[in-house]
């Protein structure tokens, strides 16, 4: 099998020529969001009734170094790209496009479900995908969806409207996790906030059965609405990212005094593994505001990514260090 990178100097043409010859082009749905919205639950949840006779693969993209989502969707009888250390939309376009490519021509799915990180805008994504020559010979886009965090919603769109107004103007479906413990009011507010930037968009609220979301994602009921205006690049350069190593017992002690200290006041995402005091692997994930601790399966790499603003870089290296 090629690397990203050694597939990326071929220039494509000549396994585009041999994928394409009499195939029926790749479908790739994208599944964007903001950090924490239940991407990767949604995806689960899909994977729980997938199309019959339909081959389906992961590409996965977080915003650091290391991929931790990956490891949840390994292991489930389908291919999982991962395209780390940075955000699709920037400065990994490139390699996005490259691997979209690999994957088409190294495993040929009939559809690729494309997970961007939680910082990426949509509208960029879906321009990147539809603006390269060759990935339109091998796929076609199909739905664009964002998934949004009803239980966090209102909160975080106050500090980040302008990012959840270009989500929400690009979908064409709008899945809203977590909502089911949402107020009357609360939920009008969401319902009017969206309905003012994309009256026409679909929106499914859990509870959603699998079946629910696939139909969601083949039948969209609207349209997009119109083209929002681009993030600035201030937007993603005003978050940090740092990876620091947890395979050690107590790691998990050490975590939780982390999250009450100065050191954790910027954080806005996290998501990886650590060890309690006896060694077992725990999945931690911070998200809204909230950790949620639970038992891991498995046993691979234990890293804890961090992401968030104005974060002492250097301390949490030293605070994590065994």
């Amino acid at each position: 099998k090629m690397s990203i990178a050694g597939y990326a100097r071929l220039g494509y043409t000549a396994v585009e020529d041999h994928v394409c010859r009499g195939a029926m082009k790749t479908r790739i749905d994208i599944l964007s969001g903001f950090l924490g919205a239940g991407k990767t639950t949604l995806i689960l949840k899909l994977l729980e009734s997938p199309p019959a006779n339909e081959k389906l693969a992961i590409c996965e993209n977080e915003y650091g170094e290391v991929g931790i989502d990956g490891d949840a969707l390994q292991g489930r009888g389908l291919e999982v790209l991962e395209v780390n250390a940075g955000c699709v939309c920037c400065t990994l376009s490139i390699n996005l496009i490259a691997g979209l490519k690999l994957l088409i021509a190294q495993h040929h799915p009939d559809r690729i479900l494309l997970e961007p990180t939680g910082l990426a805008n949509l509208a960029e994504i879906l321009s990147i995908l539809s603006g390269d020559e060759g990935l339109a010979r091998l796929a076609e886009v199909g739905t664009a969806a964002a998934v949004l965090d009803g239980s966090s919603l209102l909160k975080a769109y106050e500090q980040y409207h302008r990012y959840f107004d270009a989500q929400i103007a690009s979908a064409s479906v709008l899945f809203l996790n977590r909502s089911e413990s949402l107020t009357e009011p609360e939920r009008a507010a969401i319902t009017e906030r969206i309905a003012a930037v994309n009256p026409r968009v679909q929106v499914i609220a859990e509870p959603f059965s699998a079946a629910e979301a696939w139909q969601a994602l083949d039948e969209p009921a609207t349209q997009a609405g119109a083209a929002w205006p681009s993030l600035p690049k201030s937007w993603l350069a005003s978050f940090q990212q740092v990876a620091v190593e947890t395979g050690w017992p107590g790691s998990r002690e050490r975590l939780d005094a982390f999250i009450g200290s100065d050191l954790a006041a910027g954080l806005v995402r996290a998501k990886g593994f650590v060890r309690d005091g006896q060694g077992a692997r725990v999945r931690a994930d911070f998200a809204g505001g909230q950790w949620a601790f639970a038992p891991a399966e498995g046993d691979g790499e234990d890293n804890l990514q961090l992401i968030g603003r104005r974060l002492p870089l250097n301390l949490i290296r030293q605070y994590f260090a065994k």
